[in-house]
Formats: structure tokens, C-alpha cells, sequence
């Protein structure tokens, strides 16, 4: 008799576990796969964004006469292009940063 109720125990326990990791899991992949995605589509719109101020920097570059070109270097520095890449990078990383947060803030009842 011990040995039945045993077993019924156990395998009562096992059931309610493997529920409530199964229900841990749909919760857990809903919100990652949201998260994943939002960030998915930022990035894309912003490959997208710099890629069109390279492509218009570009036309602008090959349209301008050469005595704007050359004024144009004595007002900005050789590493103006790195500096523009430093910048964007952090305001992206300050984006993903807020996003953070209030995805938290939505995720928290």
C-alpha cells in the first residue's frame, strides 16, 4: 500500500512540476522573443538610417566644388568620421538602455 501511495505521490509531484516549468518556460520565451524582436527592428531601422546619411554625405561629397571641400577641411577635424561613429554609438547603446528599462517596467505587475 505504501508503495502505490508512493508512486501516486510522486508522480502527482512530477505532473505539478513539469506544469509549472512548462508555464515558467511559455512566460519566460514570450517575453525574450518580444524583446529579441524589438531589438531586431531597431537595429535594422538604424543600419537603414546610417546607411542613408552615408549615401547622402557620399552625393553631397562628389556634387560640391573643390574650394568647398577644401573650406569644409579647415573647419572639421581628419577623425570626423570616427567621432560621428563614437557618438551614434553611444546614443544607440542609450537607446537600448532605455528600451531596457521600460520593458521592465512593463514586465513588472
Amino acid at each position: 500500500m505504501a508503495k502505490v501511495l508512493g508512486t501516486l505521490l510522486f508522480g502527482l509531484l512530477s505532473t505539478l512540476f513539469q506544469g509549472l516549468v512548462d508555464f515558467l518556460m511559455k512566460y519566460v520565451s514570450r517575453k525574450v522573443a518580444f524583446g529579441a524582436a524589438i531589438s531586431v527592428l531597431y537595429l535594422a531601422a538604424l543600419t537603414i538610417f546610417i546607411t542613408a546619411c552615408i549615401a547622402v554625405v557620399t552625393a553631397i561629397h562628389t556634387t560640391a566644388p573643390a574650394p568647398l571641400l577644401m573650406a569644409w577641411g579647415w573647419f572639421m577635424p581628419p577623425n570626423a568620421n570616427d567621432c560621428f561613429a563614437a557618438i551614434t554609438t553611444v546614443w544607440t547603446a542609450r537607446f537600448i538602455f532605455d528600451l531596457k528599462q521600460k520593458m521592465m517596467k512593463i514586465t513588472v505587475f
